[in-house]
């Protein structure tokens, strides 16, 4: 069996392997953490003690059958869900830790008598240490440890694994979706949004009309239809609320259709990507309509620089509706 040392200090868990097994170098994981990687182990095909560098709790590994194991593992989801789940109100996990003990052992984990040491470790003075013979010590350990430090999680949206938040608004964890760069994050939080858009009544009204508009010639007339849906179904209709910009090659119709109904009208010059092979460096002007003063958005700073345009900061903060 692996030998090593657990300590927590400062929000954070340390496993440390002890003189002779391992490099000396602590794993150090935030407080919760390491339970969530246990909850989260396959023990199928596992036997014996494992490298302490891959997880410490599969260093002890070799002290239980894999079918232990997973009897672990399913009681400290059920005893994460009563304790350290979100949400729980004004109620402290410790509270929730007692009543969660009070309701009986038959199938829960039971916190049991552990052996600790104390131990002076660098800066941060005397820390108190436990050097676990099972996994069911380090188990006792942390969570004790968690329950006093007041430590939730949630539950992913998306996987509904549960994960640490790093602020009170995270909806999604940071796990890798298969083998892809993405993460529950970046695919959670598009379906979100995607979903919130759905419900839009500016852009169902949009989509009403771009495939309307699609499906014909777009020709003067339209483009004179265009500005007045914006300013009559858009802008009226919602008040002001919803901002809206449109992008234009420079003609008189285009301004005149700015003017009359009373939008903001940039210019700015850019590449014919079009015509580079024929003239090298052409540009063309460009002009941007918003039915708002964007400079006043953009904190009367620079809206148009030479040659570029910081097309996010275009939108007021908060977005577009």
């Amino acid at each position: 069996m692996n030998a090593y040392k657990v300590y927590i200090i400062g929000g954070k868990e340390y496993f440390q392997a002890l003189a002779g097994d391992g490099d000396g170098q602590p794993i150090c994981l935030p407080l919760g953490e390491s339970l969530l990687r246990f909850l989260e182990l396959d023990m199928s095909g596992r036997a014996g003690a494992q490298p302490f560098s891959g997880h410490p709790y599969l260093a002890l590994a070799g002290r239980h059958s894999p079918a232990r194991i997973i009897a672990l593992q399913r009681q400290m989801r059920e005893l994460a869900a009563a304790v350290f789940s979100n949400p729980r109100g004004k109620e402290k996990a410790m509270d929730r830790l007692a009543q969660y003990c009070r309701g009986g052992t038959e199938g829960k984990f039971t916190l049991g008598p552990i052996t600790t040491c104390y131990e002076i470790i660098g800066d941060s003075g005397l820390c108190e240490i436990l050097e676990p013979k099972s996994i069911g010590d380090i188990l006792n350990f942390v969570i004790r440890a968690m329950a006093k430090a007041n430590v939730s999680y949630k539950s992913c949206l998306h996987c509904g694994k549960y994960f640490l938040p790093g602020h009170g608004n995270a909806k999604f964890c940071e796990r890798r979706i298969d083998a892809t760069e993405k993460t529950c994050r970046d695919i959670g939080a598009l379906r979100l949004y995607r979903e919130k858009q759905k419900h839009s009544p500016v852009l169902v009204e949009y989509e009403r009309a771009y495939n309307c508009y699609q499906k014909s010639y777009f020709g003067r007339d339209s483009h004179v239809e265009l500005f007045r849906f914006v300013h009559e179904e858009i802008h009226v209709k919602f008040g002001g609320q919803c901002k809206v910009i449109i992008t234009y090659n420079d003609c008189p119709l285009v301004r005149e259709q700015a003017e009359k109904y009373g939008f903001y009208l940039y210019t700015q010059d850019r590449l014919h990507n079009m015509a580079q092979q024929t003239d090298p460096g052409s540009l063309f002007t460009e002009v941007i309509i918003t039915n708002y003063d964007a400079l006043e958005v953009m904190n009367r700073k620079a809206f148009l620089r030479s040659r570029e345009m910081d097309q996010l900061s275009l939108f007021p903060e908060g977005g577009l509706c």
